[in-house]
């Protein structure tokens, strides 16, 4: 488990979170400034899974981050100011079974007004998964008036965004 935090201030407010996470964690925190702040912020912003069977976005409410990844029941990466997690299943799946866990995903997002996006998927169980969910029927049809004014002919990327456009 790991926890990055930045803080900001002049050197008392600076001491004063210092201290406090200290006591908070229970141990002695390793304090980065610096070069050495951007580049671990940097990595983490940056982490990849390669080897994630299914991954997603999951964007809520930041005082419902938790409880969302709890209902998910995953591996994860959150941002938890801002609502934003990756989160991430690395064991193989059948169909089936990512199929219901994407589902539970996403009605875990919806149930805290949020959304969660598909990332990857593994080749055996991408062609079981709708990376895209369709939106209400007014919002779709401006969509695809979009698609078909800047590309009548229908030729970028065809069938390959939300509902086939």
């Amino acid at each position: 488990l790991s926890l990055l935090a930045g803080f900001g201030g002049n050197a008392a407010e600076l001491d004063f979170y210092r201290s406090g996470a200290s006591r908070t964690l229970g141990l002695a925190p390793e304090i980065l400034s610096d070069e050495s702040a951007l580049r671990a912020y940097e990595a983490l912003r940056d982490l990849t899974f390669p080897y994630a069977t299914l991954s997603a976005r999951l964007a809520v409410l930041p005082t419902e981050v938790l409880h969302c990844l709890e209902a998910c029941r995953v591996e994860y990466l959150a941002h938890a100011a801002c609502g934003i997690a990756r989160i991430f299943v690395s064991r193989q799946m059948e169909v089936v079974e990512a199929q219901k866990t994407f589902a539970r995903w996403r009605l875990s997002a919806h149930d805290a007004g949020g959304h969660v996006q598909l990332l990857s998927a593994a080749p055996a169980i991408r062609a079981g998964l709708k990376f895209f969910e369709l939106p209400d029927e007014g919002v779709f049809k401006l969509m695809r008036r979009l698609k078909e004014t800047f590309d009548p002919a229908g030729i970028f990327n065809p069938r390959c965004f939300v509902g086939g456009l």
